[in-house]
């Protein structure tokens, strides 16, 4: 069994910086094991700018940001195995993986840092009626992915349900790229956006959003045609007399992004209450001792400054207990 130092299972933005750190700090051998083709998670999806990187003060964009890190990843000599998925963590730390070159595999690792990233989640509002399987449903997620990774636009007339910073990166996405945003449908009567310049895209861009309003019916056999709509109130129940028809051929769920735990089963970490993520303490270190986790598989949602902030801080405690332990 080939033995590690160190293994990241997540090559995403928090995967790399923990690796990196602990590169840094003198850890030898490290593995980052990644599921999809190619480093950079739920980054690889998005093409906007506003990041920025240790001392590169300039306003890099999602792919440059990515590309720093992957090159310091190479220059540090970090070995990375994408299209590899990590199927089973042991209590001894071991981690069993599966790829095709090399089918299943165990590798033994000091210490581990679990950086799965997080899955969208429907709401349970988004339960709306239709008439069985049709294409023009998709997520949020899996737009930015079809238009900025395949180069595919999912539709020409979009409505997006809910208000969510990703729903409003790819409403805006989608306008760039020549779609016809009809609106935003939120439920509440705000706005559910985290970062302030996803309101500015909404203003920026002329995406109109309907407050208080819900689908109630999806209409279409092979392809969405269009949704009915209707006004809530302020306890959430629909307002007799509002149902409105609009057309559509394609329907944008704003998912909630839920932390990918799935290889935590079997296993004593802790859950934390709120967003059933990962439980860590001040020092990143789950219930396992050894075991350390960042980024969005702690808490969903989060911004790529705090994730980065969270993989660095994973990356200095695997190295501290891993020079305990020598």
């Amino acid at each position: 069994m080939k033995k590690y130092d160190l293994i990241v299972i997540g090559a995403g933005i928090s995967g790399l910086s923990s690796a990196i750190e602990a590169k840094s700090r003198g850890v030898e051998k490290i593995l980052l094991i990644d599921r999809d083709t190619e480093p950079g998670g739920a980054m690889n999806s998005c093409v906007h700018t506003g990041f920025y990187y240790k001392n590169i003060k300039e306003n890099l964009s999602s792919p440059e940001l990515i590309s720093k890190l992957i090159e310091e990843v190479q220059e540090l000599g970090i070995e990375i195995l994408c299209e590899t998925t990590a199927i089973e963590l042991k209590k001894d730390k071991n981690i069993v993986f599966v790829n095709k070159k090399q089918g299943i595999k165990s590798v033994e690792a000091k210490a581990i840092i679990l950086a799965t990233g997080s899955r969208e989640k429907p709401y349970g509002y988004k339960n709306v009626l239709g008439y069985g399987a049709m294409s023009g449903i998709t997520t949020a997620g899996t737009t930015l992915k079809c238009i900025n990774r395949k180069g595919v636009l999912p539709g020409k007339h979009c409505i997006i349900l809910g208000s969510d910073d990703i729903g409003v990166l790819t409403a805006r996405t989608l306008v760039q790229e020549g779609a016809n945003v009809k609106c935003m449908i939120e439920t509440s009567s705000n706005i559910r956006v985290n970062n302030e310049a996803s309101r500015d895209f909404i203003e920026d861009f002329n995406i109109p959003i309907l407050f208080n309003h819900r689908v109630v019916k999806i209409y279409g056999t092979a392809r969405v045609t269009g949704v009915d709509i209707v006004k809530l109130d302020e306890d959430y129940h629909e307002i007799d007399g509002t149902l409105t028809y609009m057309e559509c051929d394609t329907l944008v769920l704003c998912m909630k992004p839920r932390p990918d735990i799935k290889l935590l089963e079997g296993t004593n970490i802790e859950l934390n209450d709120e967003d059933d993520g990962a439980l860590v303490n001040e020092k990143m270190e789950t219930t396992m001792i050894g075991v350390f986790a960042c980024g969005t598989v702690i808490d969903g949602y989060n911004s790529v400054e705090n994730v980065m902030r969270q993989g660095r801080r994973a990356g200095i405690s695997a190295s501290d207990y891993i020079f305990s332990i020598k």
